[in-house]
Parts: C-alpha cells; structure tokens; sequence
C-alpha cells in the first residue's frame, strides 16, 4: 500500500511566508520517514499555479509541476522541486486565483499509477476563478471537480488549507471562497475537508500541514504492520506516535484534530477498497437491507454514496440530450418563451416514438429524451430537469446563465467518463460495447 499527496499551491505574490513553512514541514517529515517502514511507500508532489498569463505575461505560468509523484518517493526529489517554488514577482489581475486550474492539472498531470492512497492538498489565501470566470483558463467548477476526483476507480481526496489573510477580508473574499473549497473537498461520510487558518496564522499553517503530512505518514506504517488508519485513536490514544514512541503531533488545536480524525477516516476507506482489490473481493449479485442514509446526530450529513449503473451507451444518450438542451438556451437567451417552443422540435429527435409526442407533453425538461426513464424510480430530485416552462420563463439572466454552467460541467463529466476506458466493466462476456456499465454517483445526474 502506497500513497501519494500532491500540495497544489498559490505562488502568486503574497504566499513567499507559507511556500518557506510548507518546505520546512516537509523536511520534518521526510526525516522521520528516512530509514523507516514508509521509505519509498509515500510520495509527496508540488503543483504551483498562479492565474491567466494572456493578461499578465509575466506571471509565467497558469500551472506548472515541480514534483511529480514517483519523484517525490525520495526527499532529494521533492527538495529539489520545491526548491524552485517562488512567489510571483508581479500581482495577478484582481483577488481571486486560478485555484481549479491547479487542481485539475493535479487529476490529470501527476502520474498516480502505484499510488492507492490519493490526495491532493490545496493551499491558498484567495478564492477560485469561477468556471464562466473571463479569466479562468479551465472550465471546471467546485462539484464537477468534486465529482471527477471521486469517480474513478481509486478517487482522490481533496483537502483545501484556506489562509484567512486580512488582506482577503479586504477583498470581502473569505466568504466567497469558503463556500466553493467547502463544496469542493465534501467527502462521503467524512464532509467537508477544508480547513481554514484564521487571519493566515503562520503558526497554525504549519501545524495543519505537519497534521496532515504525519497521519499520511502514519497510514503507511500502520499498513506496514497489518493495520488499518486510526488504530491508536481507535483505542483512545489521544496522540499518534513515531517508531522511538515520541509523540509526533504539534500542539493541539481544534483543526488539527479535525485534520487528523477526518485524513484517519478517508485513509481507511483507501485502505479498505486496496485490500478489496488485492484480495479480489466482490460484492454479492443480490443483497437487500434497510439503512440510515443520514447521521442521526447530524441529519444533514449523508452517509451513504448512492450511485446508478449505467451503461455507455445510456450516458451518451444523457450527453446528447443536455447537449441538445443546452444549444437550444442559448440560442434562445433573448426571447426565453421560445425555449420550451423549440425543446418540442429536439424531444422529437430524440424520443423512441416521434409520431407519438404532442405538442403538449414537453412540460419540464425531464421531458425531453430519456432523461424521465434514468431519473424515474431513484432516491433524487433534480433542480434541473424539474424546471418547467414557468419556471425558465420567471428566472433572471443570471439564474438562467447558472443553469446552463451546470448543464456543460455535467456534459464535460460525461465526456471524461465516456472516454475513460479504465471505468468501465462488461457484466456478461457477450456485451457489446455499448452494454459496459459504470456506477455513476447519483450527484453526477442533471
């Protein structure tokens, strides 16, 4: 069992401080894992991003890898990556950064092959570009990332370490950019993996990352002695230790606990689907039980993961009908009583019985196509597809422009998945290649 743990972080003008700290956390940990049991089992990565170069040439780069993974396995790697890691020299355009422009490169960009703990930890002091942002070089939005991390086949944690600086309180940001690195780091019966460092306390910012680093750490050499992540505080030790017995956590602070139980809670559930894999178990064709979907203590918190399998031929239906959508809403933006109009022409298309559809049947969008067949039956309400003529006719350009944002991050997800051989599975040695399935988080439909 392996992990990996890419730090994508903000170099742009006022991270020089965080930068230095982060390399010498890293150094900390690097020497306790020399000579130890997680030699050459834990990789560390750094991914700097910045923001929008066509406006401001000199900050270099949007996103740039200084340490890839299997690099990162030695500390002379990572050190010599790290080392070449700088503040910007020159101010980007504006407050927010181009956040998911490093997150994204970090998915795609970093070899993960051999790593079965993933993570990726996000260190910034401004908010995101937002997606229709005219400056954001990636289209992705929080959930969309969200959800690309975690369907895979071995997903990827996202942790979010946001330095609450007076600076960005200047900026009336904090607020702004809570919001979205909250969506982006929810996790299934964990939450939200973001953690903030109040008014950007250098003191607190190494303490979290020394948190993180050492119960990753921790995971390794608990695996390597047949154990699963959290044994000690499963036994109600209040503190991990080193191999010599000296207690390997900073001083206690509320966020450091939280960072420690919640890293100790995904950890398990990496190592639990890895030995699933080593060991080649499968779930039963059949089993029915009843079971809590929420916390009791916390009702708003979900604790289950429902998924739908799909087939590939049943997603590129569902891309084709959003894609329909989607053109036929934006070239009626001006005159929105025309949409609905104009979806009865495309329902048309794309239904099984043309000659059968009435001009009044295209009442919601779950109308249109087979989208009512995917979404009839399942434990969800779609905000989208439940949108009515009245309804698209009484939104304001803003609430009609979310929407269609919406509508292209679920068609990019798509698009990804489809082409993603690695996901998906025949489940009979005659399928055809439309007939493989994938099970799709029930949060990814429209």
């Amino acid at each position: 069992y392996r992990s990996g743990v890419v730090f994508v972080i903000d170099t742009t003008t006022s991270m020089g401080p965080y930068i230095k700290l982060t390399r010498e956390a890293m150094r900390r940990i690097y020497r306790r894992i020399e000579g130890s049991r997680a030699s050459g089992r834990v990789g560390f990565g750094i991914i700097g991003y910045r923001d929008d170069t066509r406006v401001v040439p000199a900050l270099e780069y949007v996103t740039r890898v200084f340490t890839d993974l299997p690099e990162g396995l030695r500390g002379a790697g990572f050190f010599d990556g790290i080392s070449r890691v700088s503040a910007a020299q020159v101010s980007s355009k504006g407050f927010n950064e181009d956040a998911y422009a490093g997150v994204f490169a970090a998915l795609k960009d970093i070899r993960w092959d051999g790593f079965d703990g993933r993570f990726v930890v996000l260190i910034t002091d401004a908010g995101p570009r937002a997606s229709k942002d005219a400056l954001a070089t990636t289209a992705w939005g929080a959930d969309a990332l969200r959800l690309l991390a975690q369907e895979k086949r071995q997903p990827t944690a996202i942790y979010a370490l946001h330095l609450k600086t007076p600076e960005g309180q200047r900026y009336d940001n904090h607020d702004y950019a809570e919001g979205q690195y909250r969506e982006l780091t929810r996790w299934t019966n964990v939450g939200s993996l973001y953690f903030p460092v109040d008014a950007g306390s250098v003191v607190d910012f190494e303490r979290q990352v020394d948190a993180l680093a050492t119960e990753i750490v921790d995971q390794i050499l608990e695996s390597a002695e047949g154990h699963l992540a959290g044994r000690d505080r499963a036994h109600g030790s209040s503190a991990a230790t080193d191999d010599a017995g000296v207690a390997s956590w900073p001083p206690s602070t509320a966020s450091v606990e939280a960072i420690r139980e919640k890293t100790a809670q995904v950890g398990r559930a990496m190592q639990l689907a890895y030995l699933g894999r080593v060991a080649g178990t499968e779930a039963p064709d059949v089993f029915e039980a009843w079971v809590a979907d929420r916390d009791f203590v916390e009702p708003a918190q979900k604790v289950l993961d429902v998924r739908v399998l799909i087939t590939k031929t049943q997603l590129s239906n569902l891309w084709e009908t959003l894609r329909k959508i989607h053109l036929t809403a934006e070239r009626t933006r001006v005159t929105p009583e025309a949409f609905f109009e104009q979806l009865q022409a495309v329902a048309a298309t794309l239904t099984r019985e043309p000659e059968a559809l009435s001009a009044t049947q295209v009442r919601r969008l779950a109308d249109v196509g087979l989208i009512s067949e995917y979404l009839e039956g399942l434990p969800y309400q779609s905000k989208v597809m439940e949108i009515t003529r009245e309804n698209w006719e009484t939104m304001t350009f803003g609430q009609q422009r979310e929407f269609l944002d919406e509508l292209e991050e679920k068609m990019r997800l798509y698009q990804d998945w489809y082409g993603n051989a690695d996901l998906w599975v025949s489940l009979q040695p005659s399928d055809r290649p439309g007939e493989v399935v994938y099970p799709i988080s029930i949060d990814a439909l429209p």
